[in-house]
């Protein structure tokens, strides 16, 4: 059980916190870099610290965290880094699946995992099934994740359904949003919308995550490595995050 530092008790109880937590874990081969070491080494402390952080953010209360481990673009990266990312996510899971269990952590994946190899998708399957009955925080990994793919992944089943309808042009704008919006890989897993989005390692772009679902989240950007990313480091973004008023698009 993680245990809060006295300042972060202190702060949490002025603070109102996000419901739903999204990450950019940006950062893990700058980390190795600056220690002369291979990249793989960065994205190892950083698939560890993603464990970290789950313990850290159940302590703090947040409900929903998703985290985007891997991009569709990032198959553009050289195939041997490809292939050491596959392998640390199921090295992940055979290491911690246990504590995951322990802590209740319920596991949630978006993104195409039919391109990824057949053996890390068996392992997925059996992390998913397995914390499906767990009741407290939902890790929802992006893993060969991309925003665009999912609007029109969406798009095109929304056109399917509509297609069926006789009633188009009784239909309004909101409607047809509703529909869309219950066809994207986030609604099918009853995933409200990111309150707050974190990205570390300083860069100030989405990156094609969450791209709908993000229209009113909170942005957050910090020069902290994600390797490096703790408790401190999210207090920080909490305590932004309580500065902004949130009115979407309305007068408070």
């Amino acid at each position: 059980m993680y245990i809060l530092s006295k300042t972060t008790e202190l702060a949490l109880e002025n603070i109102k916190l996000p419901r739903h937590l999204a990450i950019i874990m940006d950062g893990n081969g700058r980390f190795a870099q600056k220690r002369m070491l291979p990249r793989s080494y960065g994205h190892r402390q950083g698939t560890i610290n993603l464990t970290n952080v789950c313990r850290i953010v159940d302590a703090i209360g947040i409900n929903y965290l998703t985290v985007y481990a891997f991009s569709s673009e990032n198959w553009r990266r050289p195939a041997a880094e490809v292939n050491e990312l596959f392998s640390l996510v199921a090295t992940y899971f055979n290491k911690y699946i246990d504590e995951l269990m322990q802590m209740q952590v319920k596991l949630n994946f978006i993104g195409n995992l039919t391109q990824l190899p057949e053996d890390l998708q068996k392992i997925i399957h059996s992390a998913v099934t397995g914390t499906a009955e767990n009741k407290r925080l939902q890790l929802t990994i992006a893993l060969n994740y991309g925003g665009r793919g999912e609007i029109a992944e969406a798009a095109a089943a929304t056109a399917l359904l509509l297609q069926k309808r006789n009633d188009l042009s009784h239909l309004s704008l909101t409607e047809v949003e509703k529909i869309f919006e219950a066809n994207l890989q986030t609604a099918k897993l009853n995933l409200p919308d990111p309150d707050l989005i974190i990205r570390t390692a300083g860069e100030m772009r989405l990156s094609n995550f969450l791209l709908w679902q993000a229209a009113y989240a909170e942005f957050y950007a910090c020069d902290c490595l994600w390797p490096e990313f703790g408790e401190k480091e999210l207090l920080a973004a909490l305590l932004a995050y309580n500065q902004r008023t949130r009115k979407f698009g309305a007068l408070k």
